[in-house]
C-alpha cells in the first residue's frame, strides 16, 4: 500500500489569475478550468499538479505553507520577471551566508526566490525557475518530519534546532522542509496537499490515524468523495479515492 502526492491545492478567489501567474512563472500548462477552480501541471508531465480552488474566505494571516523557487540564473533576474507577471516583492533576507527574496503571488500567497547559479549556488537546473522545496511552518520539526516520512515513504535528509528536510526515497517529488516558527496555527491553511492512495482511501485514512493524523471530515460531492485530515500540528490535507474506490488513474 502506498500513498503519493496528487496535487498541491491553493485556496483563492480568482483561479484564472493564479493559474496564469503560476503557469508563466514555472512553465506549467493549464489543464482544466471552470467556475470552481483551475488545474495546472508541468509541461513535461513530471512533478506535482497545482489546483487553484475557489473559496469565499479571504487570506488573513501569513501562509504556513509556501513554495521556495530556484532560478537557473540569478535571483534578481527572476524577481524582476515575476514582478512583471504580477508577483510582489515583500523583503530580501540575508541570513547564514545565503540570501533569498520573499515575494507574493497576485492573491498575496507568499513564496521565496532563492539564489541561482549566477549567485553562487552550485546545483544544476534544466528549467529557468523550478520548485525547490515545499516549506511548512511548525513548532516541532522532528514530529512533522517523522509523520510525513512515514506517510509518503520519504527519508530524513537533515534536521537541527531550526528545521528538518525530507526527500523522496525514490522517484520524483518535491523536497519538504519543516521550519520552526514561534507563531501558532490560527486558521485553516490556504495551501494543502491532496494525497492519492494506491489502494483504498479508508485503508490509508486508518494507517495515517495510527501514525499521528486526525480525521476532520469526509466529503461526498459531485459523484466523488475524499477525507479531510490534519497532520500532528493540524495542517490540513486530503486523502482522495484510490483504485479500490473506483478511481481509474495510475500511480
Amino acid at each position: 500500500m502506498t500513498l503519493s502526492v496528487d496535487t498541491l491545492t491553493i485556496d483563492c478567489h480568482d483561479p484564472k489569475a493564479l493559474a496564469d501567474f503560476w503557469c508563466a512563472a514555472l512553465g506549467y500548462q493549464l489543464d482544466e478550468i471552470d467556475e470552481e477552480g483551475a488545474v495546472v501541471k508541468p509541461a513535461d508531465g513530471l512533478g506535482w499538479e497545482m489546483l487553484f480552488l475557489v473559496v469565499p474566505d479571504d487570506k488573513v494571516v501569513k501562509n504556513r505553507l509556501h513554495l521556495d523557487l530556484r532560478p537557473s540564473g540569478s535571483m534578481a533576474t527572476e524577481v524582476a520577471r515575476l514582478e512583471q507577471l504580477g508577483g510582489t516583492p515583500i523583503t530580501r533576507v540575508d541570513e547564514g551566508g545565503g540570501f533569498w527574496t520573499v515575494m507574493s503571488d497576485p492573491e498575496g500567497n507568499e513564496f521565496c526566490v532563492l539564489r541561482g547559479s549566477e549567485d553562487g549556488w552550485s546545483g544544476e537546473l534544466e528549467m529557468p525557475l523550478s520548485v525547490d522545496t515545499l516549506l511548512m511552518d511548525c513548532h516541532d520539526q522532528k514530529v512533522l518530519a517523522d509523520f510525513w516520512c512515514a506517510a509518503l515513504g520519504y527519508r530524513l535528509d537533515h534536521i537541527d534546532e531550526e528545521d528538518a528536510v525530507v526527500t523522496p526515497a525514490a522517484g520524483a517529488g518535491w523536497t519538504m522542509l519543516f521550519q520552526f516558527v514561534p507563531e501558532a496555527k490560527t486558521v485553516k491553511n490556504r495551501l494543502h496537499l491532496d494525497l492519492r492512495p494506491s489502494g483504498a482511501m479508508a485503508t490509508e485514512v486508518a494507517r495515517l490515524e495510527k501514525i499521528g493524523a486526525s480525521t476532520i471530515t469526509r466529503i461526498d460531492q459531485g459523484g466523488s468523495f475524499w477525507t479531510v485530515m490534519g497532520d500532528p500540528e493540524g495542517n490540513e490535507f486530503c486523502v482522495l479515492r484510490g483504485p479500490e474506490d473506483g478511481w481509474s488513474g495510475e500511480l
